[in-house]
């Protein structure tokens, strides 16, 4: 991405998180909450709002991000740690963030989707039996979705990606939250599942 091209893409961010905010002025926009040391924030149990609002708004896109050199369908995620200390990351940054810091009674999961769109990672969580998203995006059509659905494929089926597929991620990576090196996991189309050839649970990365 050359200099213009990140220029834009932050002047875009910063132009929707605005109207994000003012869409919602119930929320405690208050970032400088979340400029602790990583040791008080990791045992904060967030609740999914104050979860998104860290991963969407306190850490800012990641124009400097380097695809792996390996190519393909292999991505390079940070600690939760790391993408806290920097303030900056790419989606599967601020999903695995989200992961880590919400109280797991929400029951995340990573969940990866592909299709028509760019790939994307986000957070999917449930309250009271309802399934919702925390997708770092500012975008309505890529954005949050509340707790409303009845079912993690009906919810998955309102964005515009065609496939998805869950990653047990805290199996794969038990060290997430400190790890000390970069994360590298290999996103497979064999591994998705299509909106006609669900469910969806029997999919696992």
């Amino acid at each position: 991405m050359n200099a213009n091209d990140k220029k834009k893409v932050l002047e875009m961010y910063g132009r929707l998180s605005v109207e994000v905010k003012e869409r919602n002025p119930d929320l405690d926009w208050n970032l400088d909450r979340f400029d602790v040391p990583f040791e008080e924030l990791r045992n904060s149990k967030m609740s999914p709002v104050d979860a998104w609002i860290y991963a969407t708004f306190f850490i800012k896109p990641n124009v400097d991000y380097t695809e792996d050199s390996r190519g393909g369908s292999w991505t390079i995620v940070n600690s939760v740690r790391k993408t806290h200390e920097i303030k900056k990351g790419i989606c599967n940054d601020r999903a695995v963030a989200i992961l880590g810091l919400i109280d797991p009674k929400y029951k995340p999961q990573l969940v990866y989707v592909s299709g028509e769109f760019p790939g994307h990672s986000m957070t999917v969580y449930q309250e009271e039996g309802k399934f919702g998203s925390l997708s770092a995006s500012v975008m309505d059509k890529t954005g949050r979705r509340d707790p409303n659905y009845n079912s993690l494929v009906g919810m998955l089926k309102t964005y515009p990606w065609s496939r998805f597929g869950i990653v047990d991620w805290k199996s794969k990576f038990p060290d997430f939250m400190d790890r000390d090196r970069e994360m590298y996991f290999e996103f497979k189309s064999d591994f998705y599942v299509n909106r006609e050839n669900l469910p969806i649970s029997a999919v696992q990365f």
